[in-house]
């Protein structure tokens, strides 16, 4: 998304000085020059020169492959927007261009709900590809007719509507302020909401599509006309979803997952509203319409690189979800209050600066005594921000009384009524929700279980110590654990138990009449997760990890015992499985590697590169004649087995479903593994009992390739919709 956005800014850039320095004629010259220039850039689909060595840098890496596939193209798409509404208010002075700005951001939405549902079941990337280029050489040559239509409209009534737009008042300095800081914040709220509900709700498939609707339909509301943004009915829907938020934030795992996603997406849809509702009334006269939507464009790709390139690097949580609201707060409670101090009397005034005053000196001592418990005492900083709390809530009440038995109640009547004049009630409910979002920081600070918390561009990873276990948490998917005993000896864990299909196929590898491997198993594992693995590992077995997340390679080395204290061979490669074993088996280096673990596909973002066709091919290369191949279909939301079967037969090998139950508390989570062999011995080894024949229901037929596949091909709708089923059928509307 930072890609689209600082692209954005670059088009709209070009759109403000085109539009402002060149006449009509030049403007339709150089812009169908650079749409002939995008077109030569077509078709977008990247090569295989593109493919990363390694996951050290993904931000870079993404952003070169964007720009090279398609930045010409949608750059000159960017442009398009302020570039139409300019030329439309110097031909049709009469008509307001915002409502086209509401419409483009409709046709961003229709584009992002139904390109999961509608486009990618149904063409592969490679049609898509073809579809979209024509579609984009049709595009070019309507933009073409119509910069010729506007160079040939007369150049007096051009040049009149420049005049009449000269004369109009430079707005000053504090709204063009607020162009830039309102969508800075809007985009950090949403960002930042987003980032929160993919890592706290869990791995919900399409889940971030959600808070990403909800910031257009705010841009298509309140730019379609101001009339549908209400001050009175959004900011106090922010007011009570910031604080909805803030106690689902508290309550964690114990909040249901619809309240969660309920409430940041309430907090989402009403930030922005609030901050896009409020641009929308300082939007300015037609001849500033490319700087305005210029500083809109720079805002938010300000708040893109403040959420995907700083927050990693200074905060080890979500800390930017708090400081987007604070911060809108702020802004928007400064403008209510001189807005109406604008138009309160001269006393009213005199009592505002002594209020805000006093409101600066408590602030002030508030930050400077939390600054110096967090520096000499950091862990008295939360019971410190408690008893502020606890002190608010008391000390109002005892002041409120003591006026009124002072003066009487009269008397604290004609205050109220004088104070509410200057700081009406959302202003006074603002500043209570501003303090109980500074608050609910405290959730998000460290526990006391939390051995180790970090983050980088893969997300969140979390290292607990509990219950005797330690565990690993990418957001809330587990990744593995371990026992904190020393006295206990290397034992396969969670998913990874004797009982697990991972485990059967070990313990056949291990077997002493599997003479063939002579004691010596060669393994490769798909992800690395804590090395759990290496519990199962000889002294003869070699293992080699590929991993793409840095930062899981140093929390397994650093705070899991697995690693060192293998008995066998271990090796670990950062970087794309896929890529690494493709580059080893071309290599003369080849490994013929007895059982390969394919665990990567626990949360909602599967990287689909590895369950494709080719995918499976490179696999099979990369077995001996009777390996293993052991897929984790392990998935809340996901059904993948059929899937994998189905892989499985185009290649010509068997699949088996082997599913774990173990009992409750034992170290051993639930699992489903697909086994995947032509080892008939391995197949008729297993138990009949531990084989599941029982294979989830299969709605889609097709297989996956690196030309097509469908996430909503493999989405658990039983789950997803079961309740919906249940309602229906308890209505007697369906059997």
């Amino acid at each position: 998304m930072l890609f689209f956005q600082i692209v954005l800014v670059l088009g709209y850039s070009y759109s403000h000085f085109i539009s402002q320095r060149l006449v009509p004629r030049r403007q339709w010259i150089i812009h169908s020059a650079l749409l002939i220039i995008a077109a030569l850039c077509l078709p977008i689909q990247p090569d295989d020169s593109w493919m990363p060595v390694d996951g050290s840098a993904p931000t870079l890496s993404i952003l070169l492959l964007l720009v090279a596939c398609i930045g010409a193209p949608f750059f000159i798409l960017s442009t398009t927007s302020p570039l139409i509404q300019s030329w439309q208010s110097r031909t049709h002075p009469d008509k307001s261009p915002y409502r086209l700005f509401a419409l483009s951001n409709a046709g961003s939405l229709l584009a992002l709900i139904s390109y999961p549902f509608l486009i990618e079941p149904y063409f592969s990337l490679s049609n898509q590809s073809t579809i979209w280029s024509v579609a984009f050489v049709l595009f070019a040559l309507l933009i073409g007719v119509l910069g010729y239509k506007y160079q040939k409209v007369s150049p007096a009534l051009i040049q009149s509507t420049s005049d009449l737009g000269e004369k109009v008042a430079t707005p000053p300095r504090s709204i063009t302020a607020l162009w830039l800081i309102l969508p800075t914040l809007a985009s950090t709220a949403l960002l930042a909401t987003t980032n929160l509900m993919t890592n706290e709700v869990g791995a919900v498939p399409f889940l971030w599509i959600l808070p990403l609707c909800l910031y257009l339909i705010s841009f298509i509301i309140c730019f379609e006309h101001s009339r549908w943004y209400l001050r009175k009915l959004y900011f106090p829907l922010f007011l009570v979803s910031t604080v909805l938020s803030c106690f689902v934030l508290e309550a964690g795992n114990a909040a249901p997952i619809i309240f969660q996603v309920i409430a940041y997406s309430m907090v989402c849809f009403s930030a922005s509203m609030c901050c896009h509702g409020e641009l929308s009334l300082i939007k300015p006269a037609e001849y500033y319409l490319t700087k305005f939507y210029l500083l809109v464009a720079v805002g938010g790709a300000l708040g893109g690189v403040f959420v995907a390139i700083i927050a990693p690097q200074i905060f080890s949580s979500i800390y930017e979800y708090q400081i987007s609201l604070i911060l809108i707060l702020i802004i928007y409670l400064t403008s209510i209050a001189n807005e109406n101090l604008r138009h309160a009397s001269q006393p009213q005034r005199k009592t505002y600066a002594r209020s805000k005053f006093i409101v600066l000196l408590l602030i002030i001592g508030s930050a400077a005594s939390g600054i110096y418990i967090a520096i000499f005492s950091p862990d008295a900083l939360l019971a410190y921000y408690h008893f502020q709390i606890r002190l608010l809530f008391v000390c109002v009440p005892l002041l409120l009384a003591w006026v009124a038995f002072q003066s009487g109640v009269g008397s604290l009547v004609s205050i109220t009524k004088s104070s509410l004049r200057v700081f009406p009630l959302h202003l006074v409910f603002g500043l209570v929700t501003l303090s109980i979002v500074i608050t609910s920081i405290d959730r998000q600070f460290l526990e006391t279980t939390t051995v180790m918390q970090d983050r980088n561009e893969y997300g969140i990873l979390t290292v607990r110590d509990f219950a005797k276990l330690r565990t690993l948490n990418n957001g809330r998917t587990l990744h593995g654990s371990q026992s904190i005993d020393p006295s206990i000896p290397l034992t396969p864990t969670s998913y990874y138990s004797a009982s697990s299909g991972l485990g059967k196929s070990i313990e056949f590898l291990h077997a002493s009449e599997n003479i063939a491997l002579e004691n010596k198993i060669s393994m490769a594992a798909v992800g690395l997760g804590v090395g759990t693995v290496c519990a199962w590992l000889n002294k003869n077995d070699t293992i080699h990890f590929y991993e793409i997340n840095p930062l899981v390679v140093d929390v397994a080395k650093n705070h899991f015992s697995f690693l060192d204290q293998c008995k066998g061979t271990v090796g670990v490669t950062l970087g794309d499985a896929r890529l690494q074993l493709q580059y080893l088996a071309a290599s003369k280096d080849k490994v013929a590697y007895d059982l390969i673990i394919a665990d990567a596909f626990s949360s909602d973002s599967i990287p689909m590169h590895l369950l494709t066709i080719e995918a499976f091919e490179i696999y099979q290369s990369s077995l001996a004649e009777n390996g293993i191949l052991a897929i984790h279909t392990s998935n809340r939301f996901m059904r993948l087995e059929n899937l994998v079967k189905r892989m499985a037969q185009e290649i010509g090998m068997d699949a088996l479903l082997v599913v774990d139950k173990p009992e409750f508390g034992s170290v051993a989570n639930s699992s489903s593994w697909v086994l995947v062999t032509k080892n008939q011995a391995f197949i008729q080894q297993l138990p009949s009992e531990i084989i599941d024949s029982d294979w989830p229901a299969e709605r889609f037929t097709a297989y996956w390739t690196d030309d097509f596949s469908s996430i909503v091909s493999v989405i658990n709708w039983d789950r997803e919709l079961g309740w919906l089923t249940r309602i229906l059928r308890e209505k007697g509307w369906i059997i």
